[in-house]
């Protein structure tokens, strides 16, 4: 997988060269880069499958807004009680 002109695949491939030949390296510091040459592919190829799956989705329009149209209510009209509103204003 290529990202920003990098070649993760290769990139990885040379960090896990270097993890090996590298004799400076403790083994604490040896365990925690190859858990991250692990984990990066898997990030990666995460990343790929959500933008695969955005590809294939389809977007229809959407249905024109309904005009709202006003109705008066006499208030003494309706029973007395505790009433919430079910619908959001903007």
């Amino acid at each position: 997988m290529t990202r920003a002109n990098i070649n993760i695949e290769t990139t990885l491939d040379k960090a896990r060269k270097i993890i090996v030949e590298d004799k400076g390296l403790s083994t604490a510091a040896k365990s925690l880069l190859e858990i991250l040459v692990l984990v990066v592919p898997l990030t990666t190829d995460r990343f790929n499958l959500k933008s695969r799956q955005l590809q294939q989705t389809t977007f229809r329009q959407a249905p024109k807004q309904q005009k709202v149209k006003e109705i008066n209510v006499d208030v003494s009209d309706i029973p007395s009680g505790e009433y919430a509103s079910t619908t959001a204003l903007a």
